[in-house]
């Protein structure tokens, strides 16, 4: 690379870091920059981009929708052929559609996705709230109610994001963010563990018009929800099932005769259940928080279920107890708590995911 293109290349690149500084001043000079090496080097490869990125800045960072309507239309003009202007084409027809009802609202709307980082969520919710109340006919209105109930839905809010899913199904039932709405309506009632409302939600998108594969779509996400439930009614089952066995074990081993040498018989099981799951929690580690948190929890509750099955066990007199059929229910128990562990911490929908992805299923 030559010093002229690498001087170049460091203007271009100064320049884009200054337009997402947050700094007005700085975006300003960032366009001025841009479009100054555009004008000045029309023939270098960088030319095309800078003159995108100038219009880029204008609508995304100052809010001067006519200078970015200029960039972009002098990039097809100047590169007809060229990447950039496929985008300036998309650009031009995201901007007119912004601004059909108003340059106001569109400023306000993109000026909290371009903040995002800056004020963080609370704030952006409030300012994404007070714009979707006070231009209920703003053009991009579907995206703003949208917006707001899939950020409630990403903080676990669901109670708060369902009034905003209903209100975009309600307003654009035949649009893409209605039919969008829709099912992050029935994703909020899984989360709430509402399953028949989460079906109900699901069933209606088969008559809604937002894609041409609803039906079909319909038809996955019900399946999806019944999926859930079954795994939310097995959950509770697996609870059930280590309770009995805790409530076993501490109402009928006699405590008063319980010698803690006893717990030394355990030691070649614990061994031999310890050893792998420390290597997999070592080898997950820095891979997967998850599987690292599911481990750890699944490490605690086999040893106190061995020591648990074991203290029962040697403290009862000879003959009052079938060691074999009690250890046995105790393993059973023992996965049942495996499935309960990897429910809560959403380890087993991974696990579901990887099967199916693997079998095509």
């Amino acid at each position: 690379m030559t010093a002229a293109a690498q001087s170049l290349l460091s203007q271009y690149s100064q320049a884009m870091r200054d337009a997402r500084s947050g700094d007005a001043t700085k975006a300003r000079q960032a366009f001025d920059k841009l479009r100054s090496l555009a004008e000045n080097h029309p023939d270098d490869k960088l030319a095309d981009d800078a003159l995108f990125q100038a219009g880029e800045v204008a609508e995304r960072y100052l809010g001067e929708y006519n200078l970015a309507q200029e960039m972009y239309e002098q990039v097809i003009e100047r590169f007809p052929d060229s990447r950039n202007a496929m985008r300036a084409k998309g650009a031009l027809r995201r901007l007119a559609r912004g601004r059909e009802t108003g340059d106001k609202p569109y400023f306000l709307y993109t000026q909290v996705l371009r903040q995002y980082a800056q004020i963080g969520s609370d704030e952006a919710l409030k300012r994404m709230k007070d714009l979707y109340k006070q231009y209920p006919d703003f053009r991009l209105a579907d995206r703003v109610g949208y917006w707001i109930a899939e950020e409630y839905a990403r903080l676990d809010v669901n109670e708060e994001a369902l009034p905003y899913y209903r209100d975009v199904v309600k307003r654009f039932p035949d649009g893409r963010y209605g039919f969008l709405a829709q099912v992050g309506l029935g994703n909020a009632f899984i989360e709430l563990r509402q399953f028949q409302r989460a079906a109900d939600a699901f069933r209606a998108l088969a008559t809604m018009k937002g894609y041409k594969d609803a039906k079909k779509i319909s038809d996955y996400y019900v399946g999806i929800t019944y999926q859930f439930m079954a795994l939310w009614i097995t959950f509770w089952l697996t609870l059930f099932l280590v309770a009995w066995w805790i409530i076993r074990v501490a109402a009928y081993t006699p405590w008063r005769d319980f010698q803690a040498r006893t717990l030394l018989r355990v030691w070649p099981e614990l061994l031999a259940l310890l050893a792998p799951l420390a290597g997999g929690v070592i080898y997950v580690w820095d891979r997967s928080l998850d599987m690292r948190e599911s481990l750890l929890w699944l490490m605690v509750g086999a040893t106190l279920m061995l020591l648990g099955n074991t203290a029962h066990i040697y403290s009862r007199q000879p003959g009052t107890i079938n060691a074999k059929r009690f250890s046995a229910f105790s393993a059973l128990v023992g996965l049942a708590l495996t499935y309960a562990i990897f429910y809560l911490t959403d380890l087993l929908n991974v696990l579901l995911d990887s099967l199916k992805a693997t079998f095509n299923i």
